[in-house]
């Protein structure tokens, strides 16, 4: 007799953050690691599907939306929801268990109803490599998230923060599962400094994704001292992770190629081709860092704890412009011992991806199905 498989819905975004599609990479890559067999399901918190509170919205139910007069209203009054993801109005019991996937946003407006159908079913919720970038408190939170974080079977945290928030729950603070989005054994062998990654942010695009206009300066300042610094002697690209990017690097930086791609996915072969990446974009170094690329993490806000999961040299962003030539000598001094960062980061991916794998095993898998023997996969696995 088939065992029926189970259902997992992974709180996450698509076309929205691909660092949260490359953290739900390495999740499954984690899950699947221990021979688990289930259906992933995604939740997908992308502001223009799951707007804040979109559960209060009627509209949203209607399945509908052929004839001319839904039509015209449908841009309106946000009818129906088309995308292939997670619906307000599905049965819970559709759900086995429920993951929040290595990220901040593990509470708040969007996932009231989440909670709600969580804590009133009883469904068995696991936080995977969550963070805060800020200090808070059990106190702070609403009683329903509390209440469902004190009931959740697992919870691993990326920074301190978390983890002094949810030790009392059992929490224990491990890397951000965006380090395993490449399985263990398929980094790339960093062997010398000939291609460097300049990953490009912006104080222009859309919120939640821009930086501050201080960081944004800064960050511009240093990458053309860069370019000058290491253009004769390394081939230095930028990257960009938002389409609304693109046309202000071009124009930045004319000089070097600029690189954007749709399929977050691929950053994890683009980023692979490098030496060494420097940029704000935490997951862009936890995405080099499972290739097995050192990064330097320009930090501009609390989260940049997390990065010291990927062992990546932190400098910080200044509204100051003086102290762009102290971050080019700060990353020239770094990159002399690229090859040593480089082992020593892939020692740490080996033993992090162990302590995650015999950390979770006995908590997850009683949830996740039938059960085998762990067999390889590939180091992408479509989310």
């Amino acid at each position: 007799m088939v065992q029926p498989r189970k259902n997992v819905v992974f709180s996450t975004t698509r076309q929205w953050n691909p660092g949260d599609e490359i953290i739900l990479l390495g999740i499954l890559n984690l899950f699947r690691s221990i021979g688990a067999d289930f259906n992933p399901i995604i939740f997908n918190r992308h502001p223009d599907i799951t707007p804040p509170n979109a559960w209060q919205n009627p509209f949203r139910k209607i399945k509908q939306t052929t004839g001319m007069f839904r039509d015209m209203l449908a841009p309106w009054l946000r009818l129906g929801h088309h995308d292939n993801s997670w619906k307000f109005d599905m049965d819970p019991e559709l759900c086995d268990l429920f993951v929040f996937a290595g990220t901040p946003e593990w509470s708040g407006r969007r996932l009231t109803k989440i909670y709600d159908m969580l804590d009133r079913h009883s469904i068995p919720a696991a936080y995977v490599g969550i963070g805060c970038g800020s200090a808070r408190t059990i106190d702070s939170l609403k009683p329903i998230f509390a209440r469902v974080a004190s009931h959740a079977i697992s919870i691993t945290a990326r920074d301190s923060f978390t983890q002094q928030l949810f030790s009392p729950f059992g929490s224990v603070q491990l890397p951000c599962p965006s380090l395993f989005a490449v399985r263990p054994g398929e980094e790339r062998t960093v062997t010398g400094l000939k291609r460097i990654c300049l990953i490009h942010a912006s104080d222009s695009g859309l919120k939640w994704q821009r930086i501050s206009p201080g960081a944004s300066k800064f960050i511009t300042h240093l990458y053309k001292g860069l370019i000058e610094e290491f253009g004769q002697r390394c081939e230095v690209e930028v990257v960009c992770h938002y389409i609304d990017e693109l046309p202000e690097a071009q124009r930045l930086f004319p000089g070097c190629a600029i690189r954007y791609d749709y399929d977050a996915a691929r950053y994890l072969d683009l980023y692979r081709s490098y030496d060494l990446v420097i940029g704000p974009r935490v997951h862009g170094i936890g995405a080099a860092a499972s290739a097995g690329v050192p990064g330097i993490l320009i930090a501009h806000d609390g989260r940049a704890d997390t990065a010291h999961g990927f062992q990546a040299h932190v400098l910080r962003a200044s509204d100051d412009l003086i102290m762009v030539n102290e971050a080019i000598d700060e990353i020239t001094a770094t990159a002399v011992s690229l090859l040593e960062r480089a082992s020593k980061l892939r020692r740490h991916k080996a033993d992090s991806w162990v302590r995650y794998r015999d950390f979770l095993a006995p908590k997850i898998a009683p949830y996740l199905g039938r059960v085998s023997a762990p067999c390889a996969i590939p180091s992408r696995v479509a989310a």
